[in-house]
């Protein structure tokens, strides 16, 4: 599993209109690979971003494409001063881990080691952990719930849903 950790520095004043860019992300549930993408503020005001994918290819693909058709249609990059974008790598099908993570109000991320929830490495042998309770060293992020997108759900040709992407 690939993981986009996404930190965008927003005034104050533009907060609204990066929270309506950032709902116009919902094409995303349709593209190959992708599983689900989380986000809100964190305590120190921040936008926060976690995009989850496949793999690394179904990732570049999806930026190759489509991704700038979307951030330019919807005049996101208009609306935050700065941003910092950085890639984990993660193990696939953490028991419903992404469900769980779609399903709370508030995540915990830790860049120190602390906490057992999800581990995620970045190509430098840094790590990020998210967590669903409160770690001591951990800032938190307020989830918005119109930020949201996940997988949709494919039917089988027995008409059961198709969740792979969460195993």
């Amino acid at each position: 599993m690939l993981i986009k950790y996404i930190k965008c520095q927003v005034k104050e004043e533009r907060r609204v209109d990066f929270s309506r860019a950032q709902e116009q992300w919902s094409p995303l549930a349709d593209m190959e690979g992708f599983l689900g993408q989380l986000g809100g503020w964190s305590e120190k005001g921040e936008a926060v971003i976690l995009g989850f994918w496949e793999s690394s290819q179904s990732y570049q693909h999806f930026m190759e494409h489509i991704h700038d058709t979307i951030f330019l249609e919807n005049n996101q990059g208009k609306t935050y001063r700065s941003i910092s974008v950085t890639l984990y790598e993660g193990e696939h099908g953490k028991c419903g881990w992404l469900d769980r993570a779609a399903s709370t109000d508030r995540l915990f991320l830790s860049e120190s080691g602390q906490g057992d929830v999800a581990t995620f490495f970045n190509a430098k042998g840094e790590f990020l952990q998210v967590s669903f309770s409160e770690k001591k060293d951990a800032s938190f992020i307020e989830l918005e719930p119109t930020w949201k997108v996940m997988k949709k759900e494919r039917m089988n040709v027995d008409n059961t849903k198709d969740r792979t992407a969460y195993s």
